[in-house]
Parts: C-alpha cells; structure tokens; sequence
C-alpha cells in the first residue's frame, strides 16, 4: 500500500498533468480573464510601491481607476503576484498558480475522505477532484480564476467541519476557521454557495447527536474566520452601495439567475439555451452524475447500515446543490436577494464536482475483494464512468480551448494595466463619457503644474485667475479627500463622474488623497491580531511539540 505522501504525490502529478497545456500552448481564453490580471496587475504595482493592499486601481480606465480592488476577495491574486515575481513571465506564473490550486483542491479532498476511508479510494477522490470536467472547464473555457481557487479551499471546510465534530481539538477549529477566511478571500459568490453546503452538511452529520458542545466550536470556527477576513469584507460590505455592481443591470439580462440554471431546456427559450452554452454545462453534469451515481450505488449494496450516515450527510449537500442548479429553485432565488447576488445558478456544480469526487471514494472504497467476480463487475462500471469522465474534461474542456499566444501574452497583460475595466466596478457617479478628456487636471484658463501623481496621493499647483473648479482626471470616490492651500477643500464630481476641487481665485497649492474610514482601520487591525494570536500559537504548539519528543 501506498504512503500517504507517495499519494500526495500522485495528485501533484495530475496537477501538473492538466496545467501542462497552459506551459505548452499558452494562457486559455476566457471572458473573465481580463478583469482577473487586471487586478493581479494592481496588486503587482502596489506591492511594489511598498503598499500590501491596494485601496485603489490607479491606472485603469486611462488613469480615471476604478475600485475593484477594494470589492474582490484578493487572495487569488496574492498567489499569482506571488508566482509572477518567481518567474518574471506571465503564463509560467498562471500555470504555477493554477497548477497549485488543483493541487490543494485534490489534497484537501484526499484527507477528507481519508477521515471516512482507506488511502486507495481516497487517492482516487483526490484526483478525480483534480481532472473532474467543470473543475478543469474553470480553467480551460470560462477561466474563473477565483472560483478555482475558491473550489481548492472548499474541501478543506468541509475536512474541518467532520474534525471539529468527532475531536473537536483546538487545531480542528483553527483549521476550519482558516480554511473558511480563505474561502471569503477568493472568491464571494462561492463564499455564499459554500456556507449554504457547509450549513447543510454539519447540521446532516448532528442530526442525531446534537451536542451544544459541538454546535458552539462549529460557531465559533466560523466566527474566528469572519475575524480572519475582517480586514477585506468589512471594506466590501460598508462600501457596497456605491459601486454600480449593485444596481439591477448587473442582476439581469446575461446576468439574471433565470438564464443560468442547469437543466433548463424546457424552461428557457433555445435560443437562450444555446447561446449560453447551458446543453455543454448540462453535458458536463450528466457526466459526473452518472460516475457518482454509480459509487452511490455500490456504496450502498456493499457497506454496512451503521457505516452509511457520513454518505447520507454528502447526499444531503448533493441533494441540495442539485435542488439550486436547476429550475426547481427559482421560488427561493425570486425571494432570496443575496442568492441573485451570485448571479448563475450553474456556479453549483463546483459543489456538485465536489461531493460526486467524494462519492467516487465511497464506492471504490467497498470494492475491496477484486477476486471476487461479482465486485470485478462493479468495479469495471466504475472505473469506465470514470474514465469517461476524464476522457470527457480531455476531449471536450481542455482540446477545445482557445490558448492565448504564449510570446506575446505578457504584453497582452500589460496592455490591461490602462484598458477600460468592467464597469460593474466603476463608482456608481462614474460615466464612460468622462474618458473623453484624459488632461490630468484642468481649471478653465488657469495655468496646472504637476508635482506628484501617485495612486492615492496627488499634488498640484493652480495659478490665480476666475474663481474655478479643478477638474482632477479620476473617478469621484468617497475616501477621497482635498486641501487647497493647507485647508480642507470641499470635494465634489462633474456630470460624468470626474473629481472636482473648488479653487480660489489666488494661485493654489491642491493636495489630494485617499483616507481609509476608521471602520476599515480597525477591521484591519482585529484581522492582523487574530492572525498574529494564531501564529504564535503555531509557534508555541511546535515547540512544544519538538520538546516532547526530546
């Protein structure tokens, strides 16, 4: 039998397996892509600036910016920065990144089943994790950077939760704490659908055995994680309103949760249907289904009735998930504000891709007697569905894919440094008609001199004449303040959305800047605390560790 780490092993080599096409052919093209290195290009200069985390996009829409950043978990992006100054070269940095999210995705789901099974079934769930087809359709079509690092988090909730209920040790409720603030920093819409599941599942598995103790370390796990991730949707939640991503236009159209459900032919127009590419989501869904469906089935006639209650906890999440992808949930999305928020019924089947992984495990996990003729049956239908399902992510995700020409993408992702961003995050004040004028600052007649422009820090000089405002060439913004002449100036936007400054009539010494709230400030600082108290306990559980072993 295989160490454990000779199975971490294989499902780094999968990793490695499905990201190779990256290396050889080039970044996929997807419609996400560029608002994704958009963002890991600000991060980029901001921490080249010193700044950890930026407050502002300074350089997007000609210079006008916008505040993304401050609304989009950053951890994806940390990562791929990360990567990108190891190799100083975009598609290694993408590849590397990738490569490690479907690393930690396939080892997260190998320790999960590992609390229910033996290495070989959970080996197994690990990497179909890694080569089940919308896992690698996040990569290969839609390239949704975030939701892929989201999925290879997720697991890791779900491993903590089953510990936190069986052991119920200090390092179980760490873990699940951590692993849920890494959940919130990568991607929110599957924040939302992964609390929904985690929910589901932890109240399935104490259903018949309660205990208020382990209701209150679940709690607390997770509360400890909204402490972890304080610092970043404390900023979000505040400053919501204004941004144009919570207006209606961005819950409607393409974007409305009824044009996105999974099993909708008879439910949406063809048209629709086809031009969403929902028959290819639903292709990729019948696909795994019916690998899992399969394990179920075996799980079933072989295990013993005591040994099926995790089993009925998974099928509860699947149950679940299904119920939401499909168009039997549209009474509860109509209803339900926060659920339209992640806007495509079809972000469900990373849940989905997860639990059928798991349930993959389950049944190879009863096929234990490979003599016996009667499990060589069962065991060649399962290992055929799953070779399907890999044949399927092969042939039909990643052989299709469009791959961006690997030489020149590096000057494709700079080229995004200036290019207009998507306007769902844009101040709801800003207006594309304000690009039209790109002059840094203008007041009428009056003479401008530029001292400094940095990201969230600007000084001019404004000579005397008329009484005139200044016209600054950045989008209006709350957190921005102004003082003319040592004195705090009364900030304001034109029609378009473009700063405005009031000026007097004598020459005029403008400084402008960027202010974090309080609020911000001390979410931050509760963030960073937690993360300092968690450490030093790391610290001091390994040293007492290593002493103990002397």
């Amino acid at each position: 039998m295989l160490s454990w780490r000779a199975n971490i092993f294989l499902i780094f080599f999968a990793a490695v397996l499905v990201t190779t096409p990256i290396i050889m052919f080039g970044v996929p093209k997807g419609n996400d892509l560029p608002q994704h290195f958009q963002f890991a290009l600000v991060f980029r200069d901001s921490l080249a600036h010193g700044v950890l985390y930026p407050s502002w996009a300074p350089n997007v829409n000609s210079g006008f910016g916008d505040v993304g950043v401050r609304f989009y978990p950053p951890l994806a992006y940390f990562l791929l920065v990360l990567f990108y100054a190891v190799f100083s070269n975009w598609v290694y940095a993408t590849a590397a990144t990738i490569c490690l999210m479907f690393f930690v995705g396939g080892t997260g789901v190998y320790f999960w089943c590992r609390e229910w099974f033996r290495p070989r079934a959970s080996l197994i769930g690990g990497m179909m994790y890694v080569l089940v087809p919308y896992h690698v359709n996040e990569v290969y079509n839609a390239f949704t950077f975030a939701e892929l690092a989201a999925a290879c988090f997720l697991p890791f909730c779900f491993l903590y939760v089953i510990r936190v209920i069986k052991r119920g040790k200090i390092v179980d409720i760490i873990g699940l704490a951590v692993s849920f603030a890494a959940l919130i920093l990568t991607h929110l819409p599957m924040a939302v659908l992964g609390s929904i599941s985690l929910a589901l599942f932890a109240l399935a598995l104490l259903w018949r055995n309660a205990r208020i103790g382990n209701i209150a370390r679940l709690l607390a796990a997770f509360g400890l994680g909204l402490v972890l991730s304080a610092f970043y949707w404390v900023r979000m939640v505040s400053e919501l309103p204004f941004v144009n991503h919570t207006g209606k236009s961005f819950i409607s159209g393409d974007y409305d949760f009824r044009n996105n459900f999974v099993w909708s032919f008879f439910y949406t127009s063809a048209d629709q249907y086809s031009e969403r590419s929902l028959g290819f989501l639903d292709l990729m869904l019948l696909v795994t289904l019916a690998m899992a469906i399969a394990a179920i089935v075996v799980f079933y006639l072989r295990a013993k009735r005591s040994k099926r209650g995790p089993i009925n906890a998974l099928l509860t999440v699947l149950a679940a998930s299904l119920f939401f992808a499909t168009p039997l949930s549209s009474p509860i999305w109509d209803r339900i504000g926060l659920l339209q928020r992640t806007q495509f019924p079809w972000r469900w089947m990373a849940i989905i891709s997860l639990v059928c992984c798991v349930a993959v495990a389950a049944g190879v996990d009863q096929l234990r007697d490979l003599r016996n003729p009667k499990i060589q049956r069962l065991a060649l239908v399962l290992g055929g569905l799953a070779a399907a399902t890999i044949t399927f992510s092969v042939a039909q995700v990643i052989r299709p894919a469009i791959f961006l020409e690997p030489t020149s993408f590096d000057k494709t992702v700079a080229a995004l440094s200036t290019a207009d961003s998507c306007d769902c995050w844009w101040p709801i004040w800003a207006k594309k008609e304000a690009l039209a004028d790109p002059a840094k600052v203008t007041s009428g007649a009056r003479s401008i001199t530029i001292e400094t422009w940095q990201p969230t820090y600007r000084v001019f000089q404004v000579s005397a004449d008329n009484e005139e405002p200044a016209r600054v060439a950045t989008f209006y913004y709350p957190n921005w303040h102004g003082r003319v002449n040592g004195q705090e100036a009364q900030i304001g936007h034109d029609d378009n959305g473009a700063i405005l400054i009031q000026l007097p009539m004598e020459d005029s010494h403008v400084e402008l800047y960027f202010v974090e709230p309080r609020l911000i400030w001390m979410a931050t600082f509760i963030s960073i605390a937690a993360w300092v108290c968690l450490v030093a306990f790391g610290v001091y559980r390994v040293i007492k560790t290593k002493r103990s072993g002397l």
